[in-house]
């Protein structure tokens, strides 16, 4: 049965806030017999979520979004290193911010770590602040509007800028084209190993070695993509640092149970941003 659903993706305006969140994108369904199923990989950016007329819930594998009247949900989803499968059942309205990695950061005054329990976790962090920004956004139907108010908002909330080892060291990362053993990043940013370690931890709840694993991953997926599939396997894994093509098949395997020429063959995009899922039959 094909439903009615509006999926929107825009970026912020304002330079401040778009160096700190890549997009947000607007996402709603008025049908009450919707139903879609897709699943999602994981990714070295941080998600915020406002469901709107909806209830979540999740386990090890699944995470699913039920029409609830008059109930709103804040999901609070980072640095995910699992596949997972998202249902969503009944009407729905959402808005999700992006964040650039360590982007939520430098609009909280409490480390990462302290507010986040899983990958998944229901927050009110923000609180109400965040809350009646949403319901006004919910009811604006000019999308300028909808952005002018979030990044307004969240220049509201800019505390401060992070701490400048991780920055250098999430950069490092994120420019490389290869493997960067913890020892040897920690000595580029002037650290020790077991700071590293520990302000992986504290701010992005990940190490060294998960984050540039998501990040190499991330980085092969997008490449294929953004080629439209005309460059070769062995091409993307020479790229992006990974030894072979062997090494590739294992990296992709071990995050989402399926081997690369299934996965990227089988996404599709959503909206004008680089997010891709692979809809259920």
């Amino acid at each position: 049965m094909k439903f009615q659903e509006d999926f929107i993706t825009v970026v912020p305006k304002h330079p401040l806030v778009s160096r700190y969140i890549g997009y947000y994108y607007f996402y709603k369904v008025t049908d009450p017999h919707f139903y879609k199923s897709f699943t999602y990989y994981p990714h070295y950016m941080n998600a915020l979520s406002i469901d709107k007329d909806a209830e979540v819930t999740w386990d090890d594998y699944s995470r699913i979004s039920t029409y609830t009247p008059n109930h709103t949900d804040h999901i609070l989803t980072v640095n995910p290193r699992e596949t997972r499968r998202s249902v969503l059942i009944g009407k729905m309205d959402r808005i999700c911010i992006a964040f650039n990695p360590l982007g939520i950061n430098v609009f909280m005054t409490a480390p990462l770590s302290t507010i986040q329990t899983g990958t998944i976790t229901k927050t009110t962090y923000f609180g109400m602040s965040l809350q009646k920004l949403c319901d006004q956004i919910f009811t604006t139907y000019d999308l300028a509007t909808k952005i002018d108010l979030l990044d307004a908002y969240f220049i509201s909330q800019f505390q401060n800028a992070n701490d400048s080892r991780l920055e250098n060291a999430v950069s490092i990362i994120l420019n490389s084209g290869h493997k960067i053993e913890i020892q040897t990043l920690a000595k580029k940013i002037g650290t020790s190993r077991k700071t590293l370690l520990r302000l992986f931890k504290k701010h992005l709840c990940s190490t060294p070695t998960e984050f540039n694993t998501v990040v190499q991953f991330r980085k092969a997926f997008h490449q294929y993509k953004g080629t439209l599939g005309k460059v070769r396997f062995s091409d993307i894994a020479y790229d992006n640092g990974y030894y072979d093509q062997s090494d590739l098949n294992r990296n992709f395997k071990n995050l989402t149970g399926t081997k690369p020429t299934q996965l990227l063959k089988n996404t599709s995009k959503l909206g004008t941003q680089p997010i891709y899922w692979t809809m259920s039959a």
